[in-house]
């Protein structure tokens, strides 16, 4: 299916299924997530939660990269 010439890419979401998915969660816990204010671009839509893919996945790569510079190449916590 084409894509509308239109459509703006910082309006596209992920559903809760999908944010649990990724984050090997259940759904109720995304829920959760997202209540307490721990998922950055949640919003409802009517009784609908949504997260706003831009900010989940900037959030997600934000996580990775403070992940990944508290391990050493072998995956040892670094020293502090």
């Amino acid at each position: 299916m084409a894509r509308s010439p239109t459509a703006d890419p910082a309006l596209e979401t992920f559903t809760m299924s999908e944010i649990a998915r990724v984050l090997h969660v259940s759904t109720a816990h995304a829920y959760r997530m997202a209540q307490r204010g721990e998922l950055p671009g949640a919003f409802h839509l009517g009784r609908a939660v949504r997260v706003n893919k831009g900010a989940f996945l900037a959030w997600q790569a934000r996580l990775a990269a403070a992940a990944e510079a508290h391990l050493t190449p072998t995956g040892e916590r670094a020293s502090a």
